[in-house]
């Protein structure tokens, strides 16, 4: 269900962190799939949470034809409910390094067909920010989903989600730093393990 967004070309931040360069080297691998670790910093959700496992996206044309539930790489309506491709992100704390999580937000209806509207023109920035729900869970062990910001990006970038409930554990998170303990235990719950924990401390 997690696949990795983009490659990052800036050079890791060597930290006193021994298990965080190991993560960050850019030639390490990860010990359960074989893909290299750095890129495990950048994982992606194929669609909002609820819709279970993904196996096809629909034409973003085809998001206009009819009023039927769709899933397209972009957008996803379903029944009274619409929801964007985002981003949110996570610095690590001692380091330069972001967990970035390709994630789903919502949006009202109205919000919603006025980003549908500037999508192909790029000018989704306009919209400034909006209120949202982050719809992925993060991690993969967390049912509670937090209640958001989105703010739309220049350059035909994603939105980018900020958690505005500060009871919310990832309000915190988002703040603070995501400490390497708590990464780890993020990417075991996508079903990925770097390293054995006991052989790099």
């Amino acid at each position: 269900m997690f696949w990795r967004r983009k490659d990052s070309s800036s050079e890791p931040d060597h930290t006193a962190d021994p298990r965080l360069q190991f993560l960050t080297d850019g030639t390490s691998k990860c010990a359960c799939c074989g893909r290299l670790n750095a890129s495990l910093l950048s994982l992606a959700a194929v669609g909002p949470s609820f819709l279970g496992p993904v196996t096809e996206y629909s034409e973003n044309s085809s998001l206009l034809l009819d009023d039927d539930d769709i899933l397209t790489e972009d957008f996803c309506r379903h029944g009274p409910h619409r929801f964007i491709r985002s981003t949110i992100e996570f610095p690590i704390q001692g380091s330069d390094e972001v967990f970035l999580f390709g994630c789903w937000g919502s949006l009202s209806q109205t919000n919603f067909d006025r980003y549908v509207e500037l999508f192909d023109e790029r000018r989704t920035y306009e919209m400034g920010s909006a209120d949202s729900w982050l719809c992925n869970a993060i991690p993969a062990t967390e049912d509670k989903h937090a209640l958001c910001r989105m703010e739309f990006q220049e350059h035909a970038q994603r939105p980018k989600l900020f958690v505005t409930d500060e009871e919310h554990p990832l309000f915190t998170i988002q703040k603070l730093g995501l400490d390497v303990d708590t990464l780890l235990d993020w990417l075991e719950s996508y079903g990925h393990r770097p390293f054995e924990r006991n052989k790099l401390h």
